[in-house]
């Protein structure tokens, strides 16, 4: 079983996601337990065995589009699509969105697999 946990908001937000990471590890001991986290966040998971993985979403790549004098939406588009399909590749059974806000929202439906749970 591979499971994607997202956290996005802040640091000390991480560090309160641990006791329910080490949670899912218990229910799920075989289980392949990802982050995915902001870059400046990611240092929130050293020294929490029970992770397998930290990817950390390139928000400044994905909004720079967003704020240049030359406003490109669509290459900011094609840029979340391309980090989402990366992410999509590696199968997993479970996403749990533990921020809550729209965009984390939005990653876990782009990321359910078809027949997920």
């Amino acid at each position: 079983m591979k499971i994607l946990i997202i956290q996005l908001a802040r640091l000390g937000d991480v560090f309160l996601t641990w006791p329910a990471i080490k949670a899912y590890k218990r229910n799920h001991p075989d289980a392949q337990i990802d982050l995915l986290t902001r870059p400046r966040f990611a240092d929130g998971a050293v020294g929490l065995k029970e992770v397998t993985q930290v990817h950390c979403i390139p928000t400044k790549a994905i909004l720079a589009p967003l704020v240049s004098d030359l406003v490109d939406v669509d290459l900011s588009r094609t840029l979340l699509r391309k980090f989402i399909s990366v992410l999509k590749e590696e199968k997993y059974d479970l996403v749990v969105n533990m921020t809550f806000s729209p965009f984390s929202s939005y990653l876990t439906h782009a990321l359910e697999q078809e027949g997920a749970k």
